[in-house]
């Protein structure tokens, strides 16, 4: 706080105004531009104090095409009227229209004059750019001056043209978002080329209508890529293909909607973590209404063909990335998807991946791909199965209808898988069941109903086929109440004894292998035969002596 000796006596009763210059800004940067200059009229002290402010930020505003001039026209007056050497943020949001673009160019030249840290430009907000389906001719184009911005720390463009001067130079550059921006294919190499400092690429639903080249140079350090694709107005025809030297991590969100994705060039320590929670497009042909000479449907043979392309370019992306640590996390049409790969007897694959998480609601369908997966990653560690409502529109969905060419009886299918798992997993230590949505979210305390749980026996199944790991050592069973362990039969347990000698209480610890102890309980949960008993240990049996007070 400054010193009451030096404020002005119109001040003395004026707390907020014997603040301090800088707390004072601070103060204005969280006000709505247009209500931060409004204050300039309360006091002399007040008068120019906008015009310092380091953080601008301009919303998008509801209303008609008059309240944004008025926004457009204001923000102009504010950026002639500023007078601060530098900004730290200067980032606006509403749907461009090319009129203004000598505005946005004053704008953008000002701000990296300032020196900014942070630009973000988004030019499609509530996408209406996109409903519309405008041209690129509508997209502002990026102020060249951006290009060779040495303040520049985080730069983020949504719905943005970007055309490359001769020199591109972004020596502090450390974060760039780019979403639905046309990229060229020499557009990513130009930037992580020159962008030495570079740490993340974000790359959101971007070249949605051709082929999108994502070749990353390498540079001083390493390099996170984030891809965000969903089907919506994809051209399934197109293709993505990734270069990446210098990448160290890389995600794959939403869903898969090209008929290619190839990844070559790769770092030899690539993280991938694969996270499929967007949509299946069904219908990937525009004519399948229509009808052969003979009447038959011409969209039930493009929807097959579409679909097994699909597949083939998920099972294509899941080889290039052998080589590399995974980490899935599917929902139920990549399931399905690899059902029908394992359905067709195609070739497990051999993939590095320690963690699975998929989302199913466990059906005939599924499994087959749950096996292919789990064939594909011997080093698996933790897999976590989250069973979810049954998917109506998926069950009626063409993938579900060619899979059902290719039917089977559940108990004698998983039976001749068995012998494939034998030995299988390397690693394998924990399966988590999760059921949030079913009816099944509580028990009594010893009345575990393995049935009840899985709301059906596919679950039952594939925890027979899990059990045959060697490593396993903890089955758990979660919903949103409860939550139950097992200790699998090869978990060594630590069991206590208390033993009295001359008045003396020892404590003796021993480490025994888990079917060792089954005969010390009689209980089963429900749901379990009595044969069963072999492979399903109870965590009852792991006692824990830590808190013990032994006394003489």
């Amino acid at each position: 706080m400054a010193d009451t000796e030096t404020i002005p006596r119109e001040y003395s009763c004026d707390f907020i105004s014997r603040l301090s210059h800088e707390l004072l800004c601070s103060i204005l940067e969280r006000l709505p531009l247009d209500e931060a200059a409004r204050t300039g009229v309360l006091s002399k002290r007040w008068k120019d104090l906008w015009k310092y402010t380091a953080f601008i930020d301009v919303k998008p505003l509801g209303g008609d095409s008059s309240r944004l001039h008025r926004l457009i026209s204001g923000l102009s007056q504010f950026v002639r009227l500023h007078q601060a050497e530098r900004i730290d943020l200067f980032s606006v949001k509403f749907t461009y229209n090319p009129d203004m673009h000598s505005q946005v160019d004053s704008w953008v030249l000002f701000a990296i004059n300032k020196h900014v840290r942070e630009l973000h430009l988004d030019f499609d907000v509530g996408d209406d750019n996109v409903a519309g389906d405008t041209d690129d001719g509508t997209r502002y184009e990026l102020h060249p001056s951006v290009f060779t911005s040495g303040s520049l720390v985080h730069l983020g463009l949504k719905f943005c043209a970007l055309k490359f001067p001769s020199s591109v130079r972004l020596s502090s550059l450390k974060v760039v978002t780019l979403h639905r921006i046309e990229l060229a294919d020499d557009a990513v190499e130009m930037i992580t080329s020159n962008s030495p400092l570079l740490q993340q690429l974000s790359l959101l639903e971007c070249n949605r209508t051709r082929d999108l080249f994502i070749h990353v140079a390498p540079n001083r350090g390493s390099c996170t890529v984030m891809i965000e694709e969903n089907s919506y107005d994809v051209n399934p025809s197109s293709r993505m293909d990734i270069k990446a030297p210098g990448v160290e991590e890389l995600f794959f969100l939403g869903s898969l909607p090209r008929f290619k994705y190839r990844i070559t060039d790769k770092s030899a320590c690539l993280h991938v973590n694969i996270i499929l929670h967007g949509k299946f497009v069904e219908f990937l042909g525009e004519e399948e209404h229509d009808q052969d000479q003979d009447g038959n449907q011409l969209g039930m043979v493009v929807n097959e063909l579409g679909i097994q392309r699909h597949e083939e370019a998920f099972r294509e992306l899941l080889a290039d990335l052998q080589d590399s640590e995974v980490v899935l996390r599917a929902y139920e049409w990549c399931i399905r998807l690899l059902s029908l790969s394992q359905m067709q007897d195609s070739e497990p694959l051999s993939m590095n991946c320690t963690y699975i998480e998929l989302r199913t609601c466990l059906q005939k369908w599924d499994l087959p791909g749950i096996i292919f997966i789990l064939k594909s990653c011997r080093k698996l560690e933790k897999l976590v199965i989250l069973t979810a409502d049954i998917d109506e529109t998926m069950e009626a969905s063409q993938l579900t209808m060619m899979l059902m060419q290719h039917d089977y009886e559940e108990s004698s299918y998983i039976t001749s898988q068995v012998q494939c798992f034998e030995g299988h997993f390397e690693s394998l230590r924990t399966v988590e069941f999760k059921n949030t949505a079913g009816d099944y979210q509580s028990w009594e305390h010893g009345c575990f109903d393995l049935h009840g749980f899985f709301s059906g026996s596919q679950g039952v199944y594939l925890l027979n086929l899990l059990n045959k790991s060697s490593k396993l050592e903890y089955v758990v069973f979660a919903t949103k109440i409860r939550s139950k362990r097992f200790v699998s039969r090869t978990k060594k347990v630590t069991v206590g004894f208390l033993v009295s000698h001359e008045n003396k209480i020892f404590l003796l610890l021993f480490s025994l292998p888990r079917p060792w102890l089954l005969s010390l309980s009689a209980a089963v949960p429900s749901g379990f035969e009595v044969e069963d008993q072999v492979d399903i240990a109870f965590d009852f049996l792991a006692f824990s002596f830590i808190n013990l007070e032994i006394k003489e």
